[in-house]
């Protein structure tokens, strides 16, 4: 969170000419980030933490349109998340893969010689892969297994921001913070906060 502080202070610097340039109009960025429920939840969302990973990869490409404005898409990798239950004759495993895509918009809220801070949004969708594997153990049939597998896209929609630091020309880094709603048996929100590594063009 150090790294964020000191962006936003380094890009409300006043600009020049060449910090009009910082952050370019063609963006490449690679990130990773802590998950987790979102604070603000209700009592129901509180049985579903569990569909949260512990942390995801994150990359993305920018193309601003205007100065200020442009389009994105964002593609994110989280954990697996596995998750048991059941008695010694009963039990069951499951675990669950998923990736996400995002169209963004973005906005360039604040930019400088040194860095730049970027506020996107926009809707996407899960892809998810659901695997079950249900184990019996029985005295006159002894220890049997089944697995089965799904498959299931669900909607979703983020919002965060981006803060950079230029660190060399055309390259910075910075940290990243996503607030994402998920549809699942319910809508479930999620945040993430992260480092990042950006290039630009």
């Amino acid at each position: 969170m150090h790294v964020g502080l000191v962006a936003i202070a380094l890009v409300a610097s006043p600009s020049t000419a060449s910090a009009q340039q910082t952050g370019g109009r063609i963006v490449m960025q690679l990130g990773h980030a802590i998950n987790g429920p979102s604070p603000i939840v209700n009592e129901r969302q509180s049985a579903t933490t569990r569909y949260e990973p512990d942390s995801l990869w994150l990359a993305s490409g920018e193309v601003l349109l205007t100065p200020r404005w442009g389009v994105a898409a964002e593609w994110r990798k989280p954990d697996d998340v596995t998750f048991s239950g059941g008695r010694i004759v009963n039990s069951f495993s499951q675990t669950e893969r998923e990736h996400a895509v995002f169209t963004l918009a973005t906005f360039r809220a604040l930019r400088g010689r040194w860095g730049a801070i970027d506020v996107v949004g926009g809707p996407g969708f899960v892809r998810q892969r659901v695997m079950v594997t249900v184990e019996s153990s029985f005295p006159s049939t002894g220890t049997t297994s089944h697995t089965t597998e799904s498959s299931h896209t669900l909607g979703a929609v983020t919002v965060g921001a981006d803060a950079v630091i230029q660190v060399v020309p055309h390259v910075g880094v910075g940290t990243l913070i996503r607030l994402t709603g998920t549809s699942r048996s319910e809508f479930v929100r999620a945040y993430s906060v992260g480092l990042l590594v950006r290039a630009w063009l």
